[in-house]
């Protein structure tokens, strides 16, 4: 590996104990980490006669090097992608250092909502607010981008569910009867948690244990990458269960059962759907960058610090801005079914037992839109494949549309 110049350093040479004037520059840690220091040379036929020894704790630091950097860009694009599509209709907020306070307000027939720069000008706070109730959508949809990123750097990877403690501050949304964690996406939360919580546990291929927390800002915990000791002294109160890599992106994805379905609401179910669509364009442009980057993890590894982090950003800005384009053509629930049917050439496609609803029906319970089906206020469309064969779709004259029994 290649060695660079010190500034104002006079460590001693690893190799040697001479005055060092020379660090290698693969595996240097990042400084605000505040991990050990660099490995330090007095030459470069020092650094090589050293390479034999230093080779597998270079390629162990990397790794971790490379956890750090592509968990932060990811964490990056999920705050993105909470900002352009969120979902929270805030009428007004109070915010203090012990907590935030949010007030909702009307929702209308919009499924995506413009983010209140103007009422939360903090970036911190910021995140605090898109991380909430987002958790379970920092580790399933953000699964694509962090398996690829960190394909090579990680022995294993579980998912747990926690109950958080010594939250340094919390979110409360006093217009929503019942606790937020009770439901999320309508997939029953444990309700022994006090505040339920998902994070990832990495054990680094030769390393150490990390605790990955995307959406740990929600509690106060901004650094998306801990060691797992420290993480897990100070914030994991019980683990309920643990699950492979890869269940909660399974579980968005996948049909609701009985219970689910019983406990959804149309809201939820048409956000769910429009989440779907979005990260499966932002996986089609990530892959595309990858591809047109060649960005393989042999690459990234020898990448220097100031390379890597620069090939992030631009990965993160493209899918960003991809995910602004697509929230300019689909802010209402009309414009949404518009896109789905461009984009896809159909009105529907078959798949599980979920309910979505968009338009002026947002909040009205699906009893109550069915009987304005009957009524005639509705217009069905009839689906004449027989692979539709058991769904329906019907849609207002006015504005908007209900797929019924239709996955995206």
């Amino acid at each position: 590996m290649a060695a660079n110049a010190e500034d104002s350093d006079h460590s001693v040479c690893v190799k040697c104990g001479s005055t060092s004037t020379l660090h290698c520059s693969a595996c240097e840690y990042d400084e605000e980490r505040g991990c050990q220091a660099k490995t330090r040379y007095c030459s470069k036929s020092c650094q090589a006669a050293d390479w034999v020894e230093h080779k597998t704790k270079c390629l162990r630091i990397r790794r971790v090097n490379n956890l750090y950097r592509s968990v932060k860009s990811v964490q990056s694009v999920f705050y993105g992608f909470r900002k352009a599509f969120f979902d929270i209709a805030i009428k007004n907020i109070t915010i203090t250092p012990e907590k935030i306070v949010i007030r909702e307000g009307a929702y209308g027939s919009n499924i995506t909502l413009p983010f209140p720069d103007e009422l939360i000008p903090d970036p911190r706070d910021q995140e605090a607010v898109l991380a909430h109730f987002a958790c379970d959508d920092a580790v399933g949809w953000m699964h694509h981008f962090l398996e690829k990123l960190l394909e090579g750097t990680y022995q294993s990877i579980r998912e747990l569910k926690i109950d958080f403690k010594n939250c340094t501050r919390r979110i409360e949304m006093p217009d929503r009867g019942s606790p937020p964690e009770v439901m999320v996406h309508g997939f029953p939360q444990p309700p022994q948690l006090k505040n339920p919580h998902v994070v990832l546990k990495v054990t680094v291929r030769g390393g150490p244990v990390y605790a990955v927390d995307i959406a740990g800002a929600q509690f106060g915990v901004h650094d998306p990458v801990l060691g797992w000791d420290t993480y897990a002294d100070c914030y994991i109160q019980s683990v309920a269960f643990q699950e492979n890599f890869g269940h909660k992106r399974g579980k968005l994805r996948g049909p609701r059962d009985k219970i689910q379905l019983l406990t959804s609401d149309p809201v939820s179910d048409a956000i769910l759907g429009n989440q779907r669509m979005v990260v499966d364009d932002m996986e089609i442009r990530f892959d595309t960058w990858l591809s047109k980057h060649n960005y393989s993890v042999a690459k990234m590894l020898k990448m220097r610090k100031e390379d890597q982090m620069k090939a992030l950003k631009d990965m993160a800005d493209t899918l960003i801005g991809g995910m602004q384009n697509f929230a300019e053509k689909a802010s209402t629930a009309k414009d949404f079914v518009v896109a789905v049917e461009q984009r896809s050439g159909r009105q529907a496609y078959p798949g599980s037992h979920v309910t979505y609803v968009f338009g002026n029906g947002g909040r009205r319970s699906l009893d109550e839109l069915r009987k304005e089906g009957r009524k005639g206020q509705w217009q069905k469309i009839p689906l004449k494949d027989k692979e539709f064969e058991g769904f329906e779709v019907l849609r207002n004259p006015n504005d908007g549309v209900i797929v019924l029994n239709v996955d995206f």
